[in-house]
């Protein structure tokens, strides 16, 4: 039967294949496909200082180390901050981990040998609390070093509860329009109006700044996202005849379709969604304004 030892072993070769084969990848092509893992410097209204930050196939390492807490705080947001702070607890507690196994691991494996222990044989299980015989003075060093660890964490969280009551209370207290905004449901028919809501409320709460009633528009949004599903496509074609000097071609289905020109086909396909896009929010808006129309003379 194979012992811990070779388990322990044969653990850290596949498992650290395989982080070793994703982390070699992701350095690989994090920058050849900027739009998927720097997204937020993709997008003009998104961009923050940090997202603009270049660095190289391993240098993103060291920058990720070096941006602040501030710096997450202030672009990133409380939730991004807090989950990366809830890492480094993990990563404290593992280090507190470590240190303890200084002098435990020695008490261990040094263990007086014993009817209690004679068939613990695998030297990474004599490293352990299997090694250690009933009433073993040694296990004193397990006492110490579990009131070390939960002591540590006792400190860490009260030290993270005093950090995230401070900064969310800065956080919620930012002029931003989401630390002021109210999702209200079943609203009456009466009220589903701009006008009659913000009236309503304004009875009740005389700072109310605005009030805006939201439309569930199933049929739009089935139109906006096949209309965005058509853009990278056509964008893609044209960079190919671009830089080819080719036209493009692909077939209309998958099996048996026929082949068709990619950039005439999308454009084509998307002028349509595009026109189809407007009309029904020409159509929406109509209906919304005879519904407010009908509320105010009712």
């Amino acid at each position: 039967m194979a012992g811990s030892s070779t388990e322990l072993l044969t653990t850290v070769i596949i498992y650290g294949s395989i982080f070793v084969i994703l982390l070699s990848l992701y350095c690989i092509v994090r920058n050849r496909f900027p739009r998927a893992f720097n997204p937020r410097n993709s997008v003009p209204a998104l961009q923050c200082e940090l997202s603009t930050r270049q660095f190289g196939a391993l240098t993103w390492m060291l920058g990720v180390c070096h941006a602040s807490d501030q710096d997450l705080f202030e672009q990133c947001g409380l939730d991004a901050i807090v989950f990366i702070r809830i890492l480094q607890i993990g990563l404290k507690m593992s280090v507190m981990g470590c240190l303890n196994a200084i002098y435990v691991i020695p008490v261990y494996y040094y263990a007086p040998q014993t009817n209690d222990n004679k068939n613990v044989t695998d030297n990474l299980d004599k490293c352990s609390i299997a090694n250690m015989n009933k009433n073993d003075p040694g296990m004193y060093a397990t006492f110490v070093a579990s009131y070390f660890i939960f002591g540590y964490t006792l400190f860490l969280l009260f030290e993270e509860f005093q950090w995230y009551i401070s900064n969310r209370h800065r956080f919620l207290s930012r002029v931003s329009a989401q630390n002021y905004t109210v999702f209200v449901g079943g609203i009456p028919c009466e009220l589903q109006s701009n006008i009659a809501l913000h009236d309503f409320f304004y009875e009740l709460f005389d700072d109310i700044i605005d009030v805006k009633i939201a439309l569930d528009v199933k049929a739009l949004e089935k139109l906006v996202k096949k209309r965005d599903e058509v853009i990278p496509k056509f964008e893609h074609a044209n960079n190919v005849l671009a830089a080819t000097g080719k036209r493009p071609t692909h077939k209309t289905k998958l099996i048996g379709g026929e082949k068709v020109d990619s950039v005439d086909t999308f454009r084509e396909e998307l002028a349509k969604l595009n026109l189809e896009v407007s009309i029904a929010i020409v159509q929406l808006e109509q209906r919304y304004a005879r519904h407010q129309a009908a509320l105010a003379a009712g």
